[in-house]
């Protein structure tokens, strides 16, 4: 049996980051392999615990892309790496 699956999905702000990894660290505590899709700006501080699998993703093309399709192929790409993988997504 494989362990249970979470993906946290959360960009930008590094505050916001900070503040959700007490919830995410107990998901880790009740048994799930945590994986974390982040952009440039929280990497560094997400790669300090051992536990969390990093998802990078260029975070500023998803959401400030030039024009629409880049944004559109910024989250197929992503989609295509996470799609029907986890048990729970936040």
């Amino acid at each position: 049996m494989h362990p249970k699956r979470a993906l946290i999905l959360k960009f930008g702000a590094i505050g916001d980051a900070i503040m959700a990894i007490p919830s995410v660290r107990a998901l880790h505590e009740q048994g799930f392999e945590i994986h974390w899709v982040c952009g440039e700006a929280v990497r560094p501080l997400l790669e300090c615990y051992s536990w969390i699998h990093l998802i990078p993703v260029d975070d500023r093309a998803i959401i400030h892309g030039r024009h629409p399709w880049q944004r559109i192929r910024s989250i197929l790409s992503l989609w295509r790496r996470i799609a029907g993988a986890y048990d729970l997504c936040a």
